[in-house]
């Protein structure tokens, strides 16, 4: 057996579904609280991204380039620009304060009187 050949039975992803290239096989689905589904599918030199909402359902395929530009994105996004999930949290715990010294500040809110 040559070396090629042997690499590439190394490589190569085996399951169910037959001989596949390396990466492909792997899925990831969510579900977000309205309904709507996003499914990530690994194809080996690609992935399709599926969008499922209650009424229809697109796909698009993207290259691993832009795969990876969104994976960077998005952790770029979590790190720096949130803080890992504190900076949302510690804005919620300040709003809450606010509203709280404003209504010791000025009282309880008048409910409108119907005239």
């Amino acid at each position: 057996m040559s070396f090629p050949e042997w690499l590439a039975r190394r490589l190569v992803v085996r399951d169910a579904r037959g001989n596949r290239p390396p990466g492909a096989g792997l899925a990831r689905r969510w579900v977000e609280p309205d309904g709507d589904e996003i499914v990530v599918i690994a194809q080996g030199d690609g992935f399709d991204l599926v969008l499922k909402h209650p009424k229809n359902i697109t796909i698009h395929g993207i290259s691993v380039k832009t795969a990876l530009a969104l994976a960077r994105f998005l952790v770029r996004w979590w790190v720096w620009s949130s803080w890992c999930g504190a900076k949302m949290r510690l804005w919620g715990w300040t709003q809450g304060r606010l509203v709280e010294q404003a209504a010791r500040r000025n009282g309880p809110p008048e409910l409108a009187r119907p005239r």
